[in-house]
């Protein structure tokens, strides 16, 4: 796929309220901006989170593994979901008031369980399909 076919498909693409996308190229690929507004998941402000922040995330989707309009949709779908996932796992939190938060991504240990929860999910799926 050309990249200014690419680039025009991508400015139709639309998520939450909010949620902005910026787009550049670099080399033989797109770089993919997102902004938007979130809660602060500082465990200070727990349980509340009553403070919000802006946040920028950057992906990039590589035209090599892009022939089809499918394919495109499929990368900015995957790099939407990488950027909740994000957030999910900054707000997930066990062990009631104290806010423990074992899958944090900013966190050495956090990584590396969720690198375990990762590996466990993708050998069920593949034995479910």
């Amino acid at each position: 796929m050309l990249l200014t076919t690419a680039l025009t498909m991508l400015r139709g693409v639309s998520y939450k309220p909010g949620w902005t996308f910026g787009y550049s190229v670099s080399s033989y690929s797109i770089m993919v901006t997102i902004s938007f507004r979130a809660r602060n998941s500082d465990v200070v402000l727990a349980p509340l989170y009553d403070e919000e922040i802006d946040v920028d995330t950057v992906a990039y989707i590589d035209m090599e593994d892009i022939v089809t309009s499918d394919d495109l949709y499929r990368r900015m779908f995957e790099i939407i979901t990488d950027a909740e996932m994000h957030e999910a796992r900054e707000f997930f939190a066990v062990g009631g008031i104290a806010y423990h938060k074992p899958v944090h991504p900013h966190v050495a240990e956090g990584n590396e369980l969720w690198k375990e929860w990762s590996e466990y999910w993708t050998r069920v799926v593949n034995r479910v399909h």
